[in-house]
């Protein structure tokens, strides 16, 4: 590779180099945002995503974790209602109550949360998250499914005439009040863009190069001049 030859042919067609550099980062700029001519606004192409999480404890009356079993009853097992209610968030029935007859601006997802990383234990603890393209919009999601579920769940219960001192409550004990960047917008394409325009316009140069050549001059042998000197 001939470093200083291809300093040269850019240098000899800079103008050319510098209308690739213009035009590069143009195309880029055109693949990562959208501008609206009507408005003169300018949007970014790709969206982000971000998340904000609720959490319901699956509990009832009182606090039965906190007093020994010597009435047969066993609190742990709340948490297979926790891996219920989790499935029961996500249904038509609850996002209905959350969102009218619109679809939700975003995903929701609903899950147990479980006793550590490494085991399948579910606690009777459920985690609502809400995807979005904005934080306001991630966190609304996951509110209004938190009090969708525990607003269907108390409404079965009383439908079916369960008493109360009988009935699992549903207890909110995160709310979302902030939300995390879970993907960011891809530099992928833009990058790929200018690259590929700027290497053409440099690509460009060396046809030029090749089609006219800059002449060189013919200089005679070392020798001849010294027995013309003679």
């Amino acid at each position: 590779m001939d470093l200083r030859l291809y300093i040269r042919i850019m240098s000899r067609f800079r103008w050319i180099v510098a209308l690739g550099v213009v035009c590069a980062a143009a195309l880029a700029f055109l693949a990562a945002a959208r501008i609206d001519l009507s408005t003169g606004s300018v949007s970014y192409r790709a969206s982000e995503q971000w998340v904000s999480y609720s959490r319901i404890f699956v509990t009832g009356p009182g606090f039965p974790y906190g007093a020994v079993n010597t009435d047969g009853k066993n609190p742990s097992a709340l948490a297979a209602n926790a891996i219920l209610y989790s499935q029961l968030a996500t249904t038509d029935a609850v996002q209905r109550l959350a969102f009218g007859d619109k679809k939700p601006n975003g995903t929701i997802q609903a899950a147990p949360v479980l006793a550590s990383q490494s085991a399948a234990d579910a606690l009777p603890i459920i985690s609502i998250a809400g995807i979005a393209s904005t934080k306001a919009t991630a966190m609304e999601l996951a509110s209004r499914e938190t009090h969708a579920l525990a607003s269907y769940v108390a409404t079965q219960q009383a439908d079916a005439a369960i008493s109360p001192s009988n009935r699992i409550q549903l207890r909110v004990i995160q709310r979302p009040i902030h939300a995390s960047l879970l993907k960011g917008r891809s530099k992928t394409l833009p990058i790929v863009v200018f690259l590929t325009t700027l290497l053409a316009f440099v690509f460009a140069t060396f046809v030029l190069e090749n089609l006219r050549p800059l002449p060189t001059k013919e200089i005679a042998p070392v020798g001849l001049r010294a027995e013309n000197v003679a």
